[in-house]
């Protein structure tokens, strides 16, 4: 690769970083698009890194608050997909403890009103598990779902 050609990777991936967050990942993933050689991709990564266009901390918070307040996914979802774009447990950990218990709480609460609403069966067990399976599928704990549906009578009639 020539240095005017590193230049204009360097620059696309400098206004793709100030455009939106990204993390180490997504930027290895554009690369390989580019057909850019290994040590080229990690010079890129050093200077984005350096001069703090990449911030996996930064980027975990993001990334969970929005899938969390946007989404409505819950904290196992979040940790999945941050797992998935390689960023360390340390930063998903932090940034999953930033998210506020009682908000968390009560995005689940209404996720199961609203489902509750939609279940036509009269089989509290059916109930409770269309309840059960819909929101674990979003990422949500299961001993906080089965807590929130037995608190709040959800799964009865």
């Amino acid at each position: 690769m020539d240095d005017s050609e590193y230049k204009n990777i360097l620059a696309k991936m400098c206004n793709l970083c100030a455009r939106g967050e990204k993390c180490e990942f997504d930027i290895i993933q554009k690369l390989l698009k580019f057909e850019i050689d290994e040590d080229s991709q990690q010079k890129i990564i050093e200077y984005l890194k350096d001069n703090n266009y990449i911030n996996n901390q930064r980027y975990a918070d993001a990334f969970a608050n929005d899938k969390f307040k946007f989404n409505k996914w819950g904290k196992l979802k979040i940790r999945q997909n941050l797992k998935f774009k390689k960023i360390e447990n340390i930063y998903i950990d932090k940034s999953l403890s930033s998210l506020e218990y009682d908000d968390y709480k009560i995005t689940l609460l209404n996720i199961l009103m609203k489902k509750r609403k939609q279940i036509k069966d009269k089989n509290e067990l059916v109930v409770r598990q269309k309840l059960l399976s819909h929101a674990v599928s979003k990422g949500f704990e299961m001993d906080l779902v089965l807590e929130l549906i037995s608190n709040h009578k959800l799964s009865q009639i």
